[in-house]
């Protein structure tokens, strides 16, 4: 599981989980923050990570830091 603090443009900061969906091989961002589960639906580890590598990249957050949790 990996845990996301991702800074909005307005410098809010949002806890984020990236969890797997049990029975399925699928994952949501859960903002833990607001109490919200994401309806993006991600293949891999890696296609989640990127959507928010592209939302950096296109100016829609601030900035992020990513932790693995155990």
């Amino acid at each position: 599981m990996l845990r996301f603090i991702v800074t909005k443009n307005d410098d809010s900061v949002n806890n984020v989980l990236l969890i797997p969906i049990k029975g399925t091989n699928k994952f949501h961002f859960v903002n833990i923050t607001k109490g919200h589960i994401c309806k993006c639906e991600f293949d891999t580890v890696e296609d989640a990570e990127n959507d928010i590598i592209n939302r950096l990249n296109s100016g829609l957050i601030k900035d992020y830091y990513k932790f693995k949790i155990k």
